[in-house]
């Protein structure tokens, strides 16, 4: 929450922080972050999946030319050293709250880009809005991680709801599972 505040502090404007993370229903869960890929952060954590992701990452960048760059190529010579630092974590426990409670409390009426990327958390965030907060939906973009068959039951919780739906995958996460899915009403 430090962060997220350090961040939105230089913007300006009106913004408003919650301290929670977001979810089918209100409670309290254990949160894993990694302070030095923060990004990465997850109510359901492993390592193994997080470090797949970042060596992914990694040679992509090296594969779009980053060749004959020495500071990527030094990086990739030591990448375990690398990635054992990157997922240094800490554990949380965080507070959750569904979209729909913080929709209701603050009188929303409509919601021009709805953006979830929780690692992991998609369908937990989406099933914590209530049926008729949906048609204050009018975009979203959702990271997926497509483990088993996340893509297609996000594209057509979206699409049993109005949305059409494109997924794409950036090309730095080519070969991995996440995928960027933008539904527009």
């Amino acid at each position: 929450f430090a962060i997220l505040e350090a961040n939105t502090a230089w913007c300006g404007g009106e913004v408003l922080l919650f301290d929670c993370g977001l979810a089918a229903r209100a409670g309290e869960a254990e949160l894993t972050f990694y302070p030095l890929s923060s990004g990465m952060s997850s109510f359901h954590p492993d390592p193994g999946q997080e470090r797949a992701a970042l060596r992914t990452v990694m040679h992509n960048e090296l594969a779009q030319g980053g060749a004959g760059r020495p500071e990527l190529e030094e990086v990739l010579r030591h990448e375990e050293e690398l990635l054992d630092q990157r997922l240094t974590s800490e554990t949380w426990v965080c507070p959750l709250r569904t979209v729909s409670a913080i929709v209701a409390e603050y009188g929303v009426e409509r919601i021009d880009l709805l953006k979830v990327d929780v690692e992991k958390s998609e369908a937990q965030v989406l099933a914590g809005i209530a049926e008729g907060d949906w048609p204050k939906v009018r975009q979203a973009v959702v990271e997926v991680h497509d483990l088993g068959e996340r893509v297609r039951e996000m594209t057509a919780t979206f699409q049993s709801r109005g949305f059409t739906v494109t997924v794409l995958q950036e090309e730095l996460y080519r070969g991995s599972d996440r995928y960027n899915l933008y539904a527009v009403r």
